[in-house]
């Protein structure tokens, strides 16, 4: 109940694809939302979020895997820069 409150009180959300991204749909909370890669867009996707990815071009994406890689260098996480997610964050706050 805790985790629902935060969320409900926050004014928005930064996570990845998940069980907080549901949570904050449901109190229709801005949420920037990476996606890895995990799984497909559709399933996470909510008229709130803001989307921030690096799996567009990647084969093996959606994956749905819970454990180990078998892709050296993890590419649908590792070249998710934190300069690529300040600059989404930035554009869409020019843009409100």
């Amino acid at each position: 109940r805790e985790l629902f409150y935060l969320i409900y009180k926050s004014k928005f959300v930064f996570c990845l694809e998940g069980l907080i991204n549901h949570i904050a749909a449901a109190f229709e909370k801005k949420t920037y939302l990476i996606l890895s890669g995990f799984v497909n867009e559709k399933h996470v996707k909510y008229k709130n979020n803001l989307i921030i990815e690096n799996y567009k071009n990647l084969s093996c994406a959606p994956c749905y895997k819970l454990f180990d890689c078998d892709i050296e260098g993890k590419p649908c996480t590792s070249n998710i820069l934190v300069e690529t997610v300040i600059n989404k964050i930035k554009a869409n706050s020019t843009n409100e």
